[in-house]
This record gives structure tokens, C-alpha cells and sequence, in this order.
């Protein structure tokens, strides 16, 4: 593209008072790093802006809970923004669900190169390098929808950003000319239309499991034409990675050992100095995964990985699921005892089960309430996880093997 015109760092979703979540105990060495890992992250985003030179940071919702928020959150955006400041570099802030109202009265300790948009406060006009205007309008208020008709049609010879919080749509908006869409409100960084581009940046950090891989803030750069340039920049302090293992009926605990150690090492690469919370889905069918899905044997492999030293490295392995095998269709269409059971085991599951009274369910007596405590307490109430561990379970005894 041509010499940039306007050059921003977009960020959103920095829940600066959020902590991460997701694991029954943690070493006392991961207890600083995982308190401090949202203002790394954060402070990230303020260094790359100065790093890069940038005109503006664009902040699209979510940097601060207005019920939650103490004085360290505050205090920290104060500074960080002081930074920018000193630099002439402006802030735009498009007020999310969850952050503090426009009339808000801390909002006057920020220096006067803050500015947040929303409802009669929401449009904004930067001087650019080539003379003219660029245009930016947030939202019309924090409801976590980016609404069409909230943002009036972009004029033709002036470069525009839209600033929105929540779900959009991608053909509505569109139609309204915007050079870029400055979005937040989801956690994963997505460009999900590149004509015009319809950006959400992402968290800058993982707080849990289901937020695995790289977080972190995304560089727009736009040319005096209004093509717009986007470039990842990673940011997260601490990085949460999901593994997955498929293993075959003959695959041995050693085995198993070898293949885990195997992606961690990758894994650490990725990770780039920064500690390391892994969790394991292991799906396949034999022995061990049934093993597996045992809560005793789940614990065991947890405390064998933990008490592994990675060289230096700050790894801790968070959580074990394993999941039975999905099976051929044509089981189910057998006329056998096997595709009689799968076939009932099926009607089950469409039909959905109560999993608060598992023993209607299971044969009666003292037998029966046992594993229904069991399935209780281990299952979590997922009656679908239940019934695909029955499924696996049957389909090994029908086969004539030893248990």
C-alpha cells in the first residue's frame, strides 16, 4: 500500500480487572504472573502504540467493568494514557457494555487526549498528515449490538472509521461506506469482511482454557485511498493452549507420555518465554482413553506432567478430557445386540435426559444410586458426555474383549 495517512493501534476487550479462570489449583510461582497477566498485556498495547509511531488508539469496549474496576485498574489506564499523551498521541474510546458510563467522574483524571465516544459524544475528527480529516463515530450507546441505522452513511471524500461494541452484520453494514470498522465485544480476532474491513481486535489476554493461543491488539494502517492494512501484534502475558491427541486402541501409556511431551515442546517455541497453561483433549478409542475418562487416572497423568522440569520453562498442565470415539454409521443400522444398543443410546440423546436424576435410569438397588452419585459429581450434569461414555463402554464389552 502507499505511505499511511493514518497509522492506529485497535484494542479491545482488556477486562484490566478480569482474572483468569479455569483450574482447581495452580503453583504458587504461576500466582503472580496469572494477577499481573491482564496489565502486561494491557501495557503491551501502549508500548507497541509508541513503538509503532502510531496517531491514535482506538478502544472498542470492555477496557473496565464499571461495577468491578478498583484503584489499580484506574489508576494503571491513567498512567498508560499520560504515556501516550506526553507523545501527542490521541485515544478514541468506544464505550462497551460493561464499561463506565459517559458521565463518569473519574473520567477527569484522564489527560485531555482521551476521548469517549458515545450517544451526542460519539463523533470525533483527526487531523491527518495529508492536511485533511479523518472522520470516527462511535456508538450510539453500549448495547451490545452494532446497529445499521445507528451510523449515518459515510461521506464520500472523507476517510471513516465506525467504532461499535457486539454482533454485527457484515451485509448491513457495508452499505454505509466506512473505511474500517473498529469492533469489539468478542474475545477472538476476527477480519470477517475485508471490503470494507470489519475488524474485532480480540482480547489482548486469555483468562480461561476456551481462550487458547496468541491474544493481542491488531496495527490498521490507511492510505490517502482508504485501503486499509491490518497486522497481528501478540500482547498476552500468559499463554493458554488447548492440545489435542488422537489415539489409536493400542497406544501405550508411554506413548502417550512421548506425545505430550512432544507437543509441549512445540508449544513452549510458540509461547516465547511466557509461562504456559495447557490442557489436553484426548479423543480415540482402546483401553487408555477409557482409563481416562476416570477421574483418579485423569489425576494421576496431571501429577506425572507437573512434576516434569521443562528446563527453565514455566509450563503447568491445567486439565485432562478425554473423549470416547465417535463410532461408524453403519453400527447404528446393524440388526445386532450392538447396533440395538447404539440405536437406543441415540433416541437418548435426541431425546435429552434430566441429568439432576440419573437413577431413573439406571438399574435400582444400591448399585444403581452409587453411580448416579458418581455421574453426579464427575460429569459435571453433561448427560451427552455421559451417554457417549456409555456408548464406548458398551461397544467394548459387546466386542468379547476383557475388560
Amino acid at each position: 500500500m502507499a505511505t499511511p495517512v493514518f497509522k492506529c493501534i485497535h484494542a479491545a476487550d482488556l477486562h484490566l480487572e478480569q482474572v483468569c479462570t479455569g483450574f482447581d489449583q495452580i503453583p504458587i510461582d504461576f500466582l503472580d504472573p496469572l494477577i499481573d497477566a491482564p496489565y502486561l498485556a494491557a501495557e503491551s498495547i501502549f508500548t507497541a502504540a509508541l513503538n509503532e509511531e502510531v496517531d491514535a488508539v482506538l478502544l472498542t469496549g470492555d477496557v473496565l467493568s464499571s461495577g468491578e474496576y478498583g484503584p489499580r485498574s484506574l489508576m494503571f489506564l491513567v498512567e498508560q494514557t499520560e504515556r501516550l499523551a506526553a507523545r501527542g498521541i490521541s485515544v478514541y474510546w468506544a464505550l462497551g457494555g460493561s464499561d463506565p458510563p459517559l458521565r463518569w467522574p473519574s473520567a477527569a483524571l484522564f489527560p485531555e487526549t482521551v476521548h469517549r465516544l458515545v450517544g451526542k459524544y460519539r463523533e470525533v475528527f483527526h487531523p491527518l498528515k495529508n492536511g485533511q480529516q479523518l472522520r470516527l463515530l462511535g456508538p450510539a450507546d453500549q448495547k451490545s449490538t452494532v446497529r445499521s441505522s445507528d451510523y449515518p452513511t459515510a461521506a464520500d471524500a472523507q476517510i471513516s472509521i465506525a467504532l461499535g461494541y457486539g454482533t454485527a452484520s457484515q451485509q448491513a453494514l457495508a452499505k454505509l461506506d466506512y473505511h474500517y470498522w473498529a469492533l469489539g465485544g468478542v474475545h477472538l480476532r476476527e477480519t470477517f469482511s475485508r471490503n470494507p474491513t470489519m475488524h474485532y481486535a480480540g482480547t489482548p489476554q486469555g483468562r480461561s482454557p476456551a481462550e487458547s493461543g496468541p491474544r493481542g491488539c491488531t496495527l490498521v494502517e490507511i492510505d490517502s485511498e482508504g485501503l486499509v492494512q491490518t497486522s497481528p501484534i501478540v500482547t498476552d502475558a500468559v499463554r493458554w493452549n488447548t492440545f489435542s491427541l488422537s489415539l489409536d486402541p493400542d497406544t501405550s501409556q508411554e506413548s502417550l507420555y512421548g506425545m505430550i511431551q512432544s507437543q509441549i515442546a512445540r508449544g513452549i517455541v510458540d509461547a516465547a518465554s511466557r509461562p504456559l497453561l495447557a490442557t489436553w483433549n484426548i479423543a480415540g478409542s482402546g483401553s487408555l482413553v477409557r482409563s481416562l475418562q476416570k477421574a483418579d487416572a485423569k489425576k494421576k497423568l496431571l501429577e506425572d506432567l507437573n512434576a516434569v522440569d521443562y528446563g527453565g520453562a514455566s509450563v503447568w498442565h491445567v486439565a485432562v478430557e478425554a473423549q470416547p470415539a465417535e463410532y461408524p454409521a453403519a453400527w447404528y443400522e446393524e440388526e445386532t445386540i450392538l447396533g440395538e444398543f447404539l440405536r437406543s443410546l441415540r433416541q437418548l440423546q435426541n431425546e435429552g435426559i434430566d441429568s439432576s436424576d440419573w437413577e431413573k435410569y439406571l438399574p435400582c438397588g444400591n448399585l444403581g444410586a452409587q453411580v448416579a452419585a458418581r455421574l453426579k459429581s464427575e460429569q459435571n450434569s453433561d448427560s451427552s458426555l455421559a451417554i457417549k461414555r456409555a456408548a464406548d463402554l458398551g461397544v467394548h464389552l459387546l466386542s468379547g474383549e476383557d475388560v
